[in-house]
């Protein structure tokens, strides 16, 4: 890392050359739960973008194999982040700040069809829990191997709005593929917010060799039913 001599050192220009260590430092400061979450929604949004940037890899993974790869992103850059811990189940993504009791719990779900989101809702909601029930913020990770991502995101949205007691929240940062829910923990009294995040892998080349390579025929198949 090479300044011009005289070069005062800043955040802004160590964050241009180190900034794994800028967000190590960042998230080791924080000071209130809704920081780390908010410093734990970026990291995590970086990462799908370089899934999302090479759908072809991930045609025939899972919904385990896909959030292994988020995790190991997550913990490539510092985050205590897992895949498969227990706590009230077996959690896809679990996120533990160093300050133990902020944690992130999150169930991951292909969409085949939208009752498989809802169940993947109902064990996020009524199975699974966070270290602290005063710290309970949580997410569902929604891969989307359709065309029209946004389509089946805004059936979920829609869903999700019809039911008692839950209230849908804008996100700022993924307007057109996140957004938040609200309502009251059923076992604790107290709210809990979850935010919902399209990841959109979808990927079907129509070129020469896109059309004749076997890899992509069970996507073929699956439009064609």
């Amino acid at each position: 890392m090479n300044f011009e001599s005289g070069d005062k050192l800043s955040i802004e220009k160590i964050s241009n050359h180190m900034p794994n260590t800028i967000r190590a430092f960042k998230r080791d400061s924080v000071t209130t739960y809704e920081e780390f979450i908010d410093l734990l929604y970026e990291s995590m949004d970086e990462a799908i973008d370089k899934l999302e940037r090479n759908p072809q890899y991930y045609i025939n993974d899972d919904e385990d194999k896909l959030t292994y790869s988020i995790a190991t992103l997550l913990q490539q850059i510092g985050y205590n982040a897992r895949h498969g811990h227990k706590n009230g189940g077996n959690i896809d993504l679990f996120v533990e700040h160093s300050k133990s009791e902020w944690s992130w719990c999150g169930e991951a779900k292909i969409f085949n069809q939208i009752d498989n989101i809802n169940e993947a809702f109902l064990q996020l909601t009524t199975r699974y829990r966070n270290n602290s029930v005063e710290y309970n913020q949580r997410g569902i990770l929604i891969y989307i191997k359709k065309q029209d991502a946004s389509k089946y995101l805004g059936q979920w949205r829609n869903m999700l709005f019809d039911k008692d007691g839950v209230e849908i929240l804008e996100d700022e940062r993924k307007k057109l593929f996140a957004f938040f829910s609200e309502h009251k923990d059923n076992s604790s009294g107290v709210m809990m917010k979850i935010r919902h995040r399209g990841i959109c892998l979808y990927h079907l080349p129509e070129d020469k060799s896109g059309r004749s390579a076997k890899k992509y025929q069970k996507v073929r198949e699956s439009i064609s039913e």
